[in-house]
């Protein structure tokens, strides 16, 4: 194992990344549903510049400092609903 894989607890990242992930887009699937919400693309856009903030905040917080758990949840959080919606977009 390399020195990056074990400085990081897979299991906590996961389950971090996971429940983050599902708190952002049960909000976002909230607003979706709302009558008098914003439009699902505006809804996505907005969606898509929290998600790249917070994967790049995950991304720094996992290269500068010594959290590499946190920051490997961050950026599993958002990727958890783009998954969804890739493989809800297809068919």
């Amino acid at each position: 194992m390399t020195k990056l894989s074990m400085d990081v607890d897979w299991m906590r990242a996961t389950t971090w990344g996971a429940v983050l992930g599902g708190v952002f887009w049960a909000v976002v699937v909230r607003f979706s549903v709302l009558k008098s919400g914003p439009s699902i693309g505006v809804l996505l856009s907005v969606a898509a510049l929290i998600s790249l903030v917070v994967i790049s905040m995950g991304v720094l917080i996992y290269v500068r400092m010594l959290r590499r758990t946190l920051g490997i949840g961050m950026v599993l959080a958002p990727i958890t609903g783009w998954i969804a919606i890739g493989i809800y977009g297809l068919f």
